[in-house]
C-alpha cells in the first residue's frame, strides 16, 4: 500500500488564514542565494556545475542565485542541505519555494 504524506500549513491572507495540506509528492521548486566568502565563489561556481538539478544565476558580489528543482519535498530540503555543504559556501539562504495549490485539512 502506497502512503501518501502531507505538508499542513496555514496561509496568511487578509481576513486570517487558511490552512491546508500539500502533498508531498509535487514538484517544488525553491530557490536560494549562495553566501560565499573571500575566493569561495570560484570553488562554488565549479561545485555548482556539476549539479544537474540547479540553475545558476548572475553571481553577485557575495552570493549566487540558484534555482532548485526537485522531485518531492523530501529532496528539496536534502538538496538545500547539500547546498549548504559545498565548499566555497559560507550559507545557502532560501529566498522563494512554491508550494501548488493546498488541499483542505481534516
Amino acid at each position: 500500500m502506497r502512503r501518501l504524506e502531507y505538508l499542513c500549513i496555514t496561509q496568511k491572507t487578509a481576513s486570517g488564514g487558511k490552512r491546508g495540506c500539500l502533498p508531498l509528492s509535487d514538484m517544488p521548486i525553491s530557490s536560494y542565494v549562495l553566501q560565499t566568502e573571500g575566493t569561495g565563489k570560484e570553488a562554488a561556481l565549479e561545485a555548482l556545475a556539476g549539479l544537474p538539478w540547479l540553475t545558476i544565476g548572475e553571481p553577485a558580489p557575495n552570493g549566487i542565485p540558484v534555482v532548485v528543482e526537485s522531485a518531492s519535498e523530501h529532496e528539496a530540503k536534502a538538496r538545500g542541505d547539500e547546498l549548504a555543504q559545498l565548499p566555497g559556501i559560507s550559507n545557502a539562504v532560501l529566498v522563494y519555494h512554491n508550494f501548488e495549490d493546498l488541499h483542505e485539512c481534516e
